[in-house]
């Protein structure tokens, strides 16, 4: 079990990993003031596939009045938060309207990015996806994979946390190894550009890495450490082998 929190998890500590994934053990939540992360991550995945689910296209999404796309945020927004305002108290509710309204800036943030783009298609949100590496057969579920004009792919996962940058994919223990395990999932398809679709105070927008920076503005060129995009693909597949044949072999050190 576990997906890609599996290769997140070996990487960090492969002792949680094992406790976690082959034991069933489980830190104690912590409470806190407002949402916390992990509602505030699911609310964020909720609005943009309601968004992109309805209107495929960035020349349809531009084509719809500025009115029209602040109100199809806003019913997103509405419909995530339902199920927590069913049973809120007052404090709670006005808690999650200040919740509504951060929502609703940073989604309009992130898709004015998404617009200021080339002409691209959102070809799946939400897309279920199987992997085997190193010894194990993972199911994921890609946030988004958008069809580039040119044709190519580009995977988009959507983050909230501060962790959410480029190096948090790139060492040989990998923070953050969601993004190379989706390019590899999609195989043989082209994929041409990863990134993560940041919802932050302060950092709301695009970061990843392209092959063709024209094709994904926000997104960087090639580490000085990979000669061609191939290289970093190859790279990121092997450090992903790797933790999960550790995982696979039983190492919890």
């Amino acid at each position: 079990p576990g997906g890609a929190k599996l290769l997140e998890l070996q990487s960090a500590c492969p002792f949680r990993a094992a406790a976690e994934l082959r034991l069933g053990a489980r830190a104690l939540d912590e409470p806190g003031r407002g949402l916390d992360a992990a509602t505030r991550g699911n609310l964020v995945h909720e609005l943009f596939a309601a968004l992109w689910d309805g209107v495929r296209t960035s020349a349809d999404m531009t084509r719809l009045p500025e009115g029209e796309r602040v109100a199809r945020v806003r019913a997103a927004i509405a419909q995530g938060l339902a199920p927590l305002r069913r049973d809120a108290d007052d404090v709670l509710q006005r808690l999650l309207d200040l919740e509504a309204r951060w929502l609703e800036r940073h989604a309009l943030r992130l898709l004015a990015a998404d617009l200021a783009r080339p002409a691209f298609e959102v070809a799946h949100v939400e897309a279920p996806r199987d992997v085997a590496i190193g010894g194990l057969h993972l199911s994921l579920r890609v946030d988004r994979i958008d069809r580039l004009a040119g044709g190519a792919l580009a995977v988009i996962d959507y983050k909230t946390g501060g962790n959410a940058e480029k190096r948090a994919w790139l060492g040989e223990r990998p923070e953050l190894p969601q993004l190379p395990l989706y390019a590899d999932a999609l195989g043989g398809e082209d994929v041409a550009a990863v990134a993560f679709g940041r919802v932050r105070a302060g950092k709301t927008g695009f970061a990843g890495l392209a092959r063709d920076r024209d094709e994904f503005p926000g997104c960087d060129k090639l580490p000085k450490d990979y000669a061609t995009w191939d290289d970093l693909r190859a790279a990121g597949h092997r450090r992903l082998e790797a933790l999960a044949r550790e995982f696979a072999e039983g190492d919890a050190r």
